[in-house]
């Protein structure tokens, strides 16, 4: 069967996630507890990594640091690899209790900085942290040349705490974006759900056409037919194999999936397996067998005006 999360109860506003890349000296942001790695998509393992600096953290600030553009982006100028755009990262991010989001623009001159010039000009001069957790492979400063037992020297040196946070199992496995990146490549956007503790979202841009497609730099399911969905309003599209979204006519199939949020769902016709996922509130936790052939949500979190 196909459960979902049931609907929560409409959270208070509060004020969009502050995105600094640096700190004044009298920001009430210093002082705080920042969370260090690339945060691709937030998976399960970031999820626990960051409920646990939450607790770690209590009443002093919690950041997260995630750089701009990705790392593998500005070496390798690759596309198909991200698990979330900039906007998906923000919105992600604003569900998680976290206080900012520390967005380095990731050049030459960032990549250049020595191990200890990380730790001394941004960790303790531009934000003024007194701890930084990270995951037990984090690496950091020029060539990767950092790890957790030369940030623990240098945080010693400069002032502020270093606690590592060992690596999370889901079915026996370790957790990590390469995972996600596998399942979502291979069609089962149901367990890639499940490796990120949510639903996987997508940005859909404009295209050279004037049409939509998916943001080139997110990893990519495989083509197929889909449903765009937004309440009242559903109609058929095309996902082809270079991500280009285009309308469909005739009549919806329904997927018989309630859901009050934008949608894309599908399915991939030439393997018929089902392409599983959902919008960021309602979660696709079990596809069913009996669900196979028919069209199931991939969270698209933009609406493009088809």
């Amino acid at each position: 069967m196909i459960s979902f999360v049931p609907d929560l109860p409409p959270r208070p506003p509060r004020p969009a996630l502050p995105v600094v890349t640096a700190l004044r000296l009298d920001s009430p942001l210093r002082g705080g507890l920042l969370v260090l790695g690339n945060f691709d998509g937030f998976h399960l393992g970031h999820r626990a990594l960051l409920a646990t600096a939450r607790k770690i953290a209590g009443a002093i600030p919690l950041g997260v640091m995630s750089c701009e553009p990705h790392p593998r982006q500005f070496f390798g100028n690759q596309q198909g690899f991200r698990l979330a755009g900039r906007q998906s990262k923000l919105r992600l991010l604003e569900g998680l209790d976290v206080d900012y989001l520390y967005q380095p623009q990731f050049d030459a001159e960032f990549a250049a900085l020595t191990p200890d010039a990380f730790a001394r000009e941004i960790l303790s001069q531009a934000l003024g942290v007194s701890t930084v957790m990270a995951g037990e492979d984090f690496r950091f400063g020029k060539g990767r040349a950092g790890d957790l037992p030369l940030l623990t020297r240098l945080g010693q040196h400069y002032g502020f705490r270093v606690q590592p946070f060992a690596d999370q199992q889901f079915a026996g496995t370790r957790v990590s974006s390469t995972g996600v990146r596998a399942a979502i490549r291979a069609g089962d956007l149901g367990h890639a759900a499940r490796l990120l503790g949510a639903p996987w979202s997508v940005d859909l841009i404009r295209d050279d056409s004037g049409g939509f497609a998916l943001d080139p730099l997110l990893c990519q399911p495989p083509a197929g037919r889909y449903i765009l969905r937004r309440p009242g309003t559903d109609i058929t599209v095309t996902l082809d194999g270079q991500g280009s979204v285009a309308p469909v006519p005739g009549p919806v199939p329904d997927p018989g999936l309630r859901c009050g949020l934008w949608q894309i769902s599908g399915m991939d016709d030439q393997r018929a397996s089902p392409v599983c996922g959902a919008n960021i509130s309602v979660p696709v936790l079990a596809p069913a067998a009996s669900w196979r052939g028919q069209p199931l949500p991939l969270a698209c979190e933009n609406t493009p005006p088809f």
